[in-house]
């Protein structure tokens, strides 16, 4: 996933048959969803009591993905 970027994202989209400007702004609610939800998940991982720190871990990750991918 390192290596993947949001054009080659759009571009599958794309070659797929959804048109550029769709493809873009859907990529981007998708991105904004995961960066508002990702702090809920966590936070629900606390309060039921099974919170680990390989669930902090995948979360960093799926943050410096959302990251690469808003580029």
């Amino acid at each position: 996933m390192e290596d993947l970027t949001r054009g080659q994202i759009i571009d599958e989209l794309i070659s797929w048959g959804m048109p550029s400007k769709l493809a873009s702004t859907n990529m981007d609610r998708v991105l904004d969803s995961l960066r508002k939800e990702l702090p809920r998940v966590v936070e629900s991982c606390k309060e039921e009591g099974w919170h680990t720190h390989e669930i902090d871990l995948a979360a960093r990750g799926i943050n410096e993905h959302i990251v690469q991918f808003s580029e």
